[in-house]
């Protein structure tokens, strides 16, 4: 069977995952990000100290680690993820492979850092928190605006699914973003055929339902109704019941996890903390980072009990 052609679209993270719920910072108060200064837009988190955020697990874990790939806005270093080890918590994929980082940061060159650049490793602190031992591999192929295209996401879904079918293990993908389904839309069937072959694979897709709170269906994370593709969608609140007012809900959201969170920050307001900070931000993504993570962990633990490869 042929790959159906992908159509030409942007997803976008202000439908899936953060938004107007949270406090914005004031465009003037300055922001550091990795001892860099900038005063450019506003950011939707709200800062808190380290000791709201929970002491970072033991590194390295003891058996194998189950992989969680993070496609969003690159994780950042930040000292409360190790990366001078062996094994090092974040990977990024091979050097010449097709999504070789296709969206370049340019916010450390330019000292512009706009509101979603420490999305992705916001979303890695939640799954270090959740899946203690798990690695999670960056695949940046969002904007600092939180904005993606189509084709790059196509793109990096079929080098997941090349890459798994060659024998490399990855146990989750997480996608925190997604766009409205239209009236009437059929689901994209270049992403029914992607995501049949990476459960084939192996992987589990988490995706995040959207903030817009509506019932609208949101793509990817409405895929989920179908029972023949690994897709677990993701909204926020404790259940469909008692949601977070901001996040989408309907049938076709099937797990609910608390929404506003804290967790990690390469953006920092101060002088002396060298872009090494904490926040709090609100928004169904960070509920689906802590599914990914809980899947992740189970896979490890059903890896240590010998009942999966």
């Amino acid at each position: 069977m042929s790959e159906p052609a992908a159509r030409s679209t942007v997803y976008s993270v202000h439908t899936a995952a953060g938004g107007a719920t949270v406090h914005d910072l004031i465009a003037t108060v300055p922001l550091q990000a990795k001892g860099l200064k900038s005063g450019h837009g506003t950011v939707s988190w709200t800062p808190v100290p380290a000791a709201d955020m929970p002491p970072a697990p033991h590194w390295p874990p003891a058996g194998s680690s189950p992989i969680v790939v993070v496609l969003d806005s690159g994780v950042k270093p930040h000292t409360w993820l190790p990366q001078d080890t062996n094994p090092s918590f974040c990977l990024e994929p091979p050097v010449g492979s097709s999504v070789d980082l296709p969206k370049p940061d340019t916010a450390p060159h330019t000292g512009e850092f706009h509101g979603y650049w420490g999305h992705a490793t916001f979303l890695a602190g939640l799954i270090r928190l959740t899946a203690p031992d798990a690695q999670v591999m960056s695949v940046k192929l969002m904007n600092d605006d939180g904005t993606l295209s189509e084709d790059d996401l196509a793109s990096a879904l079929d080098w997941l699914i090349q890459w798994t079918a060659d024998g490399h293990v990855v146990d989750v993908v997480l996608m925190a973003f997604g766009r409205r389904k239209e009236p009437g839309e059929d689901n994209p069937a270049s992403l029914v055929w992607q995501f049949g072959e990476l459960g084939r694979n192996g992987v589990t897709i988490v995706a995040s339902a959207g903030n817009a709170g509506v019932d609208t269906e949101t793509i990817p994370a409405c895929l989920a109704a179908d029972p023949h593709l690994p897709v677990v969608s993701v909204g926020a609140g404790t259940s469909a019941e008692n949601r977070e007012p901001y996040s989408n809900y309907g049938p076709w959201v099937r797990e609910w996890r608390i929404g506003t969170v804290i967790s990690l920050m390469p953006l920092t307001r101060g002088l002396d903390s060298h872009g090494n900070g904490f926040a709090q931000w609100s928004g169904t993504s960070f509920s689906a980072a802590i599914v990914a993570g809980e899947l992740a962990h189970a896979r490890a633990a059903a890896r240590a009990a010998g009942s999966r490869p």
